[in-house]
């Protein structure tokens, strides 16, 4: 049963519209990653931070966040705090928990579903849950400058990307725009900056495929998405 619940949930990711109001009608792009005991669908979007795992097996679907929140290494006192508030948003949200992961207490966000009787309604609530819990983790711990930051350098790497791969400046700022859905003078902003920053480095002979030097342009995060 693990494969035919595996294709219909990808099937479930992958189906969809840009412009959906929901979070599982919007088309993820996925992977699968199989072994004896489970099947693992990678699920990403560009407007989303995290990947999303689902993880398959005979008679359960779990669905993961991991935000990359090393906890073993802090001092008892930041430990507490963070231990704290992911205790109550436990309390706070229907089907998603918090938890740690691994030697070094790694943050992880997670749904458990019985695929006895699940279906598309149950699993879109349960992916909303998840993403909902992960942004309003991000927001009870203080981390929502450093999420915005590093989605800006992600969007910025994207487009090196994509010039490296030939696709023109238009292909681009559509892609920007009504796939990773930010507002449409932001993304003009950030691919010039970006083609101004290719231009230097041809200028001084730099290899292509550097790192992206943070922009100048930090547009409010409220501006940076439609």
């Amino acid at each position: 049963m693990t494969v035919p619940w595996t294709d219909k949930i990808e099937t479930w990711m992958k189906e969809g519209k840009e412009d959906s109001k929901t979070i599982l009608g919007i088309p993820w792009d996925t992977e699968v990653q199989k072994s004896e005991d489970r099947n693992v669908i990678i699920s990403s979007h560009p407007k989303f931070p995290y990947r999303i795992g689902i993880h398959v097996t005979k008679e359960f679907a779990s669905l993961h966040i991991d935000p990359g929140i090393l906890t073993d290494a802090l001092d008892v006192k930041e430990r507490m705090r963070i231990y704290k508030r992911l205790l109550h948003i436990n309390t706070e949200f229907n089907q998603m928990k918090t938890g740690l992961l691994g030697n070094e207490d790694q943050i992880i966000i997670s749904v458990d579903l019985n695929l006895a009787a699940l279906n598309k309604t149950e699993f879109n609530d349960a992916l909303t849950a998840l993403v909902m819990g992960a942004a309003r983790m991000i927001e009870d711990l203080g981390l929502t400058e450093d999420l915005s930051a590093a989605m800006m350098e992600r969007n910025a790497q994207l487009i090196l990307e994509k010039l490296n791969q030939g696709e023109t400046r238009d292909q681009i700022l559509e892609y920007l725009i009504h796939r990773v859905g930010l507002e449409a003078d932001y993304a003009k902003q950030l691919m010039e900056n970006v083609m101004k920053m290719v231009a230097t480095q041809e200028g001084e002979g730099k290899e292509e495929g550097e790192s992206v030097p943070d922009q100048k342009t930090e547009p409010a995060p409220d501006r940076m998405y439609r």
